[in-house]
């Protein structure tokens, strides 16, 4: 074959590879190393067509000057690019213009040496590429060994270092060169798919492309992971029956045949869980996207991790349904379980029976040992209880003192009498003793008996029953059982309140109203008192004054107090949608209890960070008796609120103890007159003295002054010439229902800016 021909068919094999080179780029215009490679090769063509195929223009040594400059600056800066190194890219930049202004002169010169020297600098560029990738890239050996090869022939080529065959030596070259465009090509490619690649495998979650036939095409390293395949390759080509382990692979199947007869292009998830490759049982969100490619169906499964999902929800299921101090059930977890058992084994001649156990004196140990030795003896009476009720009862601890047994399925002769005996036999182990710290304690207990289906065959009505029977216990004395019998429902109105107070904590019959409290001088809304409220469906409304002390005796209170902490934050939260309450605060009643409880400060501070309010827009309002009952532990629980940024209210101050030494033992904000002062304020004389003398004290003192009860403009008025700053009562508002309360914030005017 002639040279020139030789040359021809070099160029138009040129001609293709370039084209090929350039297709990734005008594909993403991503691959701009591509571009570079294919506008290197092809100045690189375009001079070898002007020195090897006798065409003359007019400025021959000009063009092959700026054409070889092209070709050695492109090639060197698609290397730059491909090995992710700027400053050969910079370095390169600045070598164009000098070596463009170089050539120039050099083929002014030397015109006969243009071939020559052509040559030798293309050869110098190829080694010098070939030499970077193999220094900063490891992965690809043979491109990099093919451009020093093509270098080095350009430089034998340069220095006539060629054998007498030019036809083999013409060939040689040409494999060479179109071996390392291949290569060139090849990494291109391969660069793509590797991106690709790290985009999909660095999703949190497991990718598989399924086609029609549910056959696996594609799978990221997560999800390969996530079906216990030790690499994406083991997975393709897999059936997406094969691929998870039964059932769930079954159930996948058939997943998408009710996908694909719906022809529902919308996504559809499920839930499986599979064993990874490390041996871990691990739950999936399945999302399955059906897709259409060049008209064949496809399908995208996304695998999503939701370990730590069910973990929460495991964990609320928890903290909803158990005790937190002695592991056992509480009384939502009591109810649920009871009712779960009622349902699954009701049968003809079977009894259901729940027992209440109450502890006798209890509190005596609370009030003499304090709480955590009183929560250590309840835990030894919890792990007691255990071992003296069947094997299928259900233990639940209803709260403080209480603890419940649930039995089901007890053949109706012999109901009663297990239940005394299982009765009889806690109380004999009750009275056996308990040892905490050196300390034995004897106890007893009020054990009240109810059996079902016969007398009340509903889980509400079986616990109100045994309430009854246990409150008949109480009133027999000490360390008695009584099973319910219709003549209880007689029992005093107190005993009926706390039955029905239980029944409504899980009938949503507790509410809260809010009644705003104003600023005396301007009357912008500064304060909302929540005021909870109890309207039972059998026994109408019933005023706070007469539900508050059974809860508080009977440890409900705990549970109510953190139910009225929860909804009146989540309702203050909600309210910001409507007005602007950053100015605004919170008022809430606590009890004792509650500022007992170890954990108080810790649950009011969740709270506040769920809703996303500040601290300080909450204040808790305390009576007197509660800085008298513990006087130490009281101050420690107080400076944990107060260290949290939450503010302290004396409520109804005057009324109690009133001894002015806890105003300074405790870091109190605010002091409420109580509304008898307000309401008799005209009466005498000495009372207004009596009331301007608290109101100077908490100047004094640095404290707010709220005023309660305020009725008449008078009350208002005189109140206002004392310096009180808060005014609450009839006068202002009424106590509003929460819904209410946007629509009278911007009917007040001002608001609460």
């Amino acid at each position: 074959m002639e040279a020139q021909s030789f040359v021809l068919l070099s160029l138009a094999v040129d001609v293709v590879l370039i084209a090929a080179l350039l297709l990734p780029w005008l594909h993403e215009r991503k691959e701009s190393h591509a571009l570079f490679w294919a506008a290197g090769q092809a100045a690189l063509t375009a001079n070898t067509a002007l020195l090897f195929l006798g065409v003359q223009p007019v400025a021959k040594a000009t063009v092959s000057a700026l054409l070889l400059t092209t070709s050695i600056s492109s090639f060197l800066l698609g290397t730059g690019k491909f090995i992710r190194q700027r400053a050969i890219t910079r370095t390169t930049a600045m070598m164009i213009t000098t070596l463009a202004i170089m050539m120039q002169v050099f083929y002014a010169l030397f015109p006969a040496l243009i071939v020559d020297a052509t040559a030798f600098m293309t050869g110098a560029t190829f080694l010098v590429s070939g030499l970077l990738i193999a220094k900063f890239t490891r992965a690809y050996p043979v491109l990099s060994a093919l451009l020093i090869i093509r270098g080095v022939i350009n430089l034998l080529t340069a220095f006539k270092w060629m054998p007498d065959n030019m036809t083999l030596w013409f060939f040689e070259s040409f494999t060479i060169k179109t071996l390392s465009m291949l290569c060139l090509i090849s990494a291109v490619i391969e660069r793509i798919r590797d991106r690709y690649k790290y985009t999909i495998d660095s999703f949190g979650s497991g990718l598989i492309i399924l086609d029609g036939q549910a056959r696996v095409q594609m799978v990221n390293e997560r999800a390969a992971s996530l079906i216990g395949k030790s690499n994406t390759r083991s997975a393709r080509d897999l059936h997406v029956a094969d691929v998870f382990a039964r059932p769930h692979g079954a159930s996948l199947s058939a997943f998408l045949e009710r996908i694909t007869a719906s022809q529902s292009p919308v996504p559809m998830t499920d839930e499986i869980t599979v064993t990874a490759a490390d041996g871990r049982s691990i739950p999936l969100e399945v999302i399955v996207s059906p897709y259409y490619e060049r008209e064949e169906r496809f399908y995208l499964l996304q695998l999503i991790d939701i370990s730590e999902r069910k973990e929460k929800e495991g964990l609320l299921y928890k903290v909803a349904h158990f005790d937190g101090l002695t592991g056992l059930l509480n009384r939502h977890g009591f109810l649920r379980a009871l009712s779960a058992l009622m349902q699954a084994g009701a049968q003809p001649g079977n009894d259901y029976v729940v027992i209440l156990v109450d502890l006798d004196k209890y509190k005596r140990v609370y009030d003499s040992f304090g709480h955590v030795y009183a929560e250590q003896l309840l835990k030894q009476i919890a792990a007691d209880l255990t071992t003296h009720i069947p094997e299928h009862a259900i233990l639940a601890r209803f709260g403080g003192d209480e603890f419940a047994i649930g039995i089901t399925g007890i053949p109706s002769s012999q109901t009663a009498a297990l239940a005394e005996n299982i009765a009889a036999a806690l109380g004999r182990s009750l009275a056996a003793g308990f040892a905490i710290q050196h300390h034995q304690h004897y106890l007893t207990a009020s054990i009240g008996i109810a059996i079902a289906p016969e007398m009340q065959p509903d889980v509400y009505g079986l616990i109100q029953n045994a309430y009854l029977a246990m409150y008949d216990a109480k009133k027999a004395g000490k360390g008695q059982i009584r099973t319910f019998n219709p003549q209880m429902l007689g029992l005093p109105r107190e005993a009926i309140l706390d039955s029905a107070l239980r029944h409504a904590m899980h009938t949503d019959e507790l509410y809260l109203l809010y009644q705003p409290i104003v600023d005396v001088n301007s009357g912008e809304i500064r304060k909302f008192e929540a005021l909870i409220r109890w309207s039972s469906k059998t026994l109408g409304q019933v005023p706070p004054d007469q539900f508050i002390p059974i809860a508080e005796d009977s440890d409900l209170i705990l549970d109510i107090g953190d139910w009225v902490i929860a909804t009146a934050c989540a309702q203050f939260a909600e309210w910001s949608q409507h007005f602007d309450i950053r100015n605004c605060v919170m008022s809430i009643n606590i009890s004792a209890a509650q500022l007992m409880d170890s954990r108080f400060a810790g649950k009011l501070k969740a709270i506040l960070s769920t809703h996303g309010l500040q601290p300080s827009q909450i204040e808790l309002e305390l009576t007197e008796r509660v800085l008298i009952d513990d006087g130490d532990y009281v101050r420690r629980s107080l400076s944990d609120l107060n260290q949290l940024g939450v503010r302290i209210s004396l409520d109804d101050f005057g009324t109690g103890y009133s001894a002015l030494s806890y105003l300074t033992k405790f870091q109190i904000d605010t002091l409420k007159i109580d509304r008898s002062f307000v309401m008799r304020l005209t009466e005498h004389d000495k009372l207004e003295q009596l009331v301007s003398s608290i109101i100077m004290m908490g100047h004094k003192l640095g404290m707010s002054l709220v005023a309660e009860g305020v009725e008449t403009a008078y009350q208002a008025s005189t109140l206002s010439a004392m310096g009180c700053h808060f005014l609450q009562g009839y006068l202002i508002s009424k106590p509003i229902a929460a819904q209410d309360i946007p629509a009278f914030v911007l009917s007040h005017g001002s608001g609460t800016r």
